[in-house]
This record gives structure tokens, C-alpha cells and sequence, in this order.
């Protein structure tokens, strides 16, 4: 691997630290409440630095959830050993909770709004990983012919985001992994063959 340059480690600090203060008032003011300026001011560089690192306020709300697929990707994946279908369901999904939970209900309320289409967007490693999840699952006859693989990815996605959503709405005061666990497991009777 090629050593950085100092020039190249400097400017991965600044997009760092544009990065960090617009997620920060994001967080606290909201995506819509946050200018360009006030993400420039936060990180101390110029308006025309923010744009150098970032076309829009919205690149870095579209690096939010590539971070979701990096730990998809890293962390989630590797762990999805079990033979059983729904085991690993349960594991995915306990990860999806535990991340939710690790960032706070302030940041995951930033998220979790009408107009994030990237929720829908079947192209993110998180949607791809689920689908190989169930693909596996219809392979080893483990699930039932009642609903198609989609059906089943679309219905669980629903569930999870609705008990994330009801931990925001109650304010984190309980524990989202607990929850969503339960929920989840519940879903088995849908759609795992008996």
C-alpha cells in the first residue's frame, strides 16, 4: 500500500472534520436547517473547501448510509454463518438494530423522515446482503412458497424500519436490539416452512 502524502492526509482531515460538523448539526438542527454555510463555519474552511469535498449537503447524507453498507459489508456479513435460514435473519437484523441504537435516537431521527428515498433503494449492499440471506434460505427449502423472495425482503425491511421508528418515537427508552429480536422472530411463522 502507497504511504499518503502529507498533502493527502490533510485533505482527508478536512473532509473528516466537514464530514463530522455537518453530521453534528444535522443531529441538532436538522437536515433541512443546515446550510452550506453553517457546515463550513462548524468545520472552519471555506464555503468553497465544503464544495471541493462535496457537491452537495446532500453527499454527505448519501455517506451516512454508505457507512450503514461498509458495516453491512464488514462487520455483518462475516458473522452470517448459521445454516438456518432465519438465524442469520435474526443476526442481520439484530446488527441493523444495534447500529440504529450505537448512533442515538437524535441521529437516527435525521434519517428516518419522508423524503430519504434512500431507504427504497434496492441497490445498497444492505438490500443486496438481505437477498442473498433469503436466496439461501429458498435454495435449502427453508422457506415458504406463499410469498416471493421480495415479498419477503419488502416485509421485513417494513417491520424493522416500524420498530426503529417506535424506539424513536419513545425515545430510545427501550432497548431497540430486545425489540427488534422479538418482532423479527415473530415473522418466522410467515415465512420459514413448517
Amino acid at each position: 500500500m502507497q504511504k499518503l502524502t502529507s498533502r493527502q492526509l490533510q485533505a482527508q482531515k478536512t473532509k473528516r472534520k466537514i464530514y463530522n460538523a455537518a453530521v453534528d448539526l444535522f443531529n441538532r438542527h436538522g437536515f433541512d436547517n443546515t446550510t452550506i454555510e453553517d457546515i463550513s463555519r462548524k468545520a472552519g474552511v471555506s464555503v468553497g473547501a465544503f464544495y471541493h469535498y462535496y457537491p452537495s449537503k446532500s453527499d454527505i447524507y448519501h455517506e451516512l448510509f454508505q457507512k450503514i453498507d461498509d458495516f453491512c459489508e464488514t462487520t455483518v456479513e462475516p458473522k452470517l454463518t448459521k445454516e438456518d435460514f432465519y438465524e442469520n435473519i435474526i443476526l442481520y437484523f439484530r446488527h441493523y438494530a444495534a447500529y440504529n441504537s450505537a448512533r442515538g435516537t437524535d441521529a437516527v431521527k435525521q434519517l428516518f423522515n419522508t423524503l430519504n428515498v434512500l431507504f427504497l433503494d434496492k441497490n445498497r449492499y444492505m438490500f443486496k446482503l438481505l437477498r442473498e440471506i433469503i436466496r439461501k434460505g429458498e435454495e435449502k427449502n427453508q422457506l415458504t412458497k406463499e410469498m416471493t423472495p421480495d415479498e419477503i425482503q419488502e416485509f421485513l425491511m417494513v417491520v424493522a424500519r416500524g420498530v426503529v421508528y417506535d424506539w424513536l418515537v419513545h425515545d430510545g427508552d427501550y432497548d431497540l436490539e430486545t425489540k427488534m429480536v422479538k418482532y423479527i422472530s415473530e415473522m418466522r411463522y410467515i415465512f420459514v416452512v413448517r
